[in-house]
Order: structure tokens, then sequence, then C-alpha cells
């Protein structure tokens, strides 16, 4: 991802690049919009601790997608 993207474009590339399963894991199907259970970390800081979707990035930062986790 090239610097002065922002986390949202990333994810819309994400999606061209992969199809449709890559929408099914990240959206929600009815709604199309990203599924809220997902955190993006973005060098190891959520995503909703910085500006979100409008998160830019830099060239060299680290995207995880993680999953809801649940344990007993």
């Amino acid at each position: 991802m090239r610097s002065g993207s922002f986390l949202g474009e990333l994810i819309e590339n994400v999606v061209s690049k992969y199809g449709e399963e890559a929408f099914k894991y990240l959206y929600v199907k009815k709604k199309g919009k990203i599924d809220p259970s997902l955190q993006f970390l973005i060098n190891g800081i959520n995503a909703r601790d910085i500006r979100g979707l409008e998160t830019e990035l830099k060239g060299e930062d680290v995207v995880a997608i993680i999953p809801p986790v649940g344990g007993g």
C-alpha cells in the first residue's frame, strides 16, 4: 500500500484483489459495511483508537485483521 492511503482504501483493495471470500470475511453482507466485530491493528494499535477507517497509512505500516475471539 502506498503512503497517503487510508485503512478503508486498503480494505477495499483487499476485497478487490481476493474477491467474494474477502468480502464475506470483512463485510456485514446485508448492510455492505465493514464488520464491526473485526479489529484492525496498525503497528499494534487499534485503528479505532486512531481515526478508524480514516487512519492514514504509511508504506512501512503493518496492518493486522483480528477476528472476534471467544473463550470459556
